[in-house]
């Protein structure tokens, strides 16, 4: 997604993202598109306009059971549901 051209004709993105899931993390350093060096990327041009909101979801995994893709999901703080 991050040099996907059609970033610029989105109002608004929502990541969901957890400390316990390395895809994120993974995503920042493999794809190009996102490094700060790119500046005139899909994404870094979402990013400068705040297009982009990060959402934390506590301490979820991506895929497993209980993570926050296994909706209904309720943080275990409460301070986000999905």
């Amino acid at each position: 997604m991050s040099r996907e051209p059609g970033i610029d004709a989105i109002e608004t993105i929502t990541r969901l993202y957890s400390a316990r899931e390395p895809v994120p993390t993974l995503g920042a350093c493999c794809f190009p598109g996102c490094w700060p060096i790119a500046r005139n990327s899909p994404w870094n041009r979402a990013r400068a306009a705040a297009k982009i909101t990060l959402v934390a979801v506590g301490p979820a995994r991506h895929n497993r059971w209980g993570g926050y893709k296994d909706l209904p999901y309720t943080s275990p703080d409460a301070a986000c549901s999905i």
